[in-house]
């Protein structure tokens, strides 16, 4: 541990980047035992008492709406270098993009609801959670 590093940074990514690294080969279909590993994650987070609100740094974020369905097609916005803060709430897998190209993602994910976007302090709408690609996270610190 180099000097002055006398604490390891536990966060919600840092304790879900493992499984991230074992899922980069995720198909279209969410299966049962993925949904228990979601559970377990979130088990542990909140255990810790890792529940709250989070200052986060990422390369990536996908704002999609609460209530939607998951076999149909739906309006998202995909963000780049975000800056925001939010309240933890649970770890998802977003798929977006059945069809060949660039625009496919498949990313186990850190899902925030009362977001704030920095640094213009932006809204996320009310009827929105931003779902965040664990390894897409560059920072994160509890408030």
């Amino acid at each position: 541990m180099p000097p002055g590093d006398d604490k390891l940074e536990i966060t919600p990514a840092s304790i879900a980047r493992h499984v991230s690294y074992n899922m980069l080969d995720l198909d279209f279909d969410t299966r049962n035992d993925e949904l228990r590993m979601l559970a377990n994650l979130e088990e542990v987070a909140y255990g810790l008492g890792m529940d709250g609100q989070w200052f986060v740094n990422s390369n990536r974020g996908v704002s999609v709406p609460k209530s939607h369905e998951s076999s149909g097609s739906i309006s998202y916005y995909n963000f780049m270098d975000l800056t925001f803060e939010g309240d933890f709430i649970t770890y998802s897998k977003v798929i977006i993009g059945k069809i060949i190209g660039a625009t496919s993602v498949r990313a186990v994910c850190i899902t925030f609801d009362n977001v704030t976007l920095l640094p213009y302090f932006d809204k996320l709408p009310d009827d929105h959670y931003l779902h965040v690609p664990v390894l897409a996270i560059n920072e994160m610190q509890m408030f």
